[in-house]
């Protein structure tokens, strides 16, 4: 097969194969507050923005972090096949050569799941739904 007949198929299934967002579940709609789980090695909780109060609805993403700043997020998705909602931190990282962080977050018996990554996994936060 020529290369030049391969890049077009490539191309064809980049276009033809357009990711299909599901819809968020209603569980995770809400307001959360969150702790982190520190483990064993290094720190990253203490450098790493991480959400500490979140707020979730069908339509975007709101949280402060645990120095206290606000991002608000319309841009979001549920994963289906990983069961997660996928979001990134808004705010700009302290090194422009840093990745910025992103946070994968699923559901566990009515709790929140996260887990902040860069390249890596970082490390892992729980959420509780905040009482009203």
């Amino acid at each position: 097969m020529s290369k030049l007949l391969i890049k077009i198929l490539l191309l064809y299934c980049i276009s033809a194969c357009d990711f299909v967002e599901a819809e968020l579940p209603d569980a995770f709609v809400g307001e959360w507050s969150t702790k982190v789980e520190k483990g064993s090695g290094f720190p990253w909780w203490q450098q790493i923005k991480y959400p500490v109060k979140l707020s979730i609805t069908k339509s975007g993403v709101t949280f402060e972090d645990q120095m206290g700043f606000k991002c608000a997020l319309d841009t979001f998705f549920y994963d289906d096949e990983l069961e997660a909602l996928i979001f990134k931190h808004c705010l700009p990282t302290k090194s422009e050569q840093a990745f910025s962080p992103f946070y994968r977050v699923k559901l566990n018996d009515g709790h929140l799941a996260g887990e902040t990554w860069t390249y890596k996994l970082l490390f892992m936060w729980k959420g509780e739904t905040e009482a009203l």
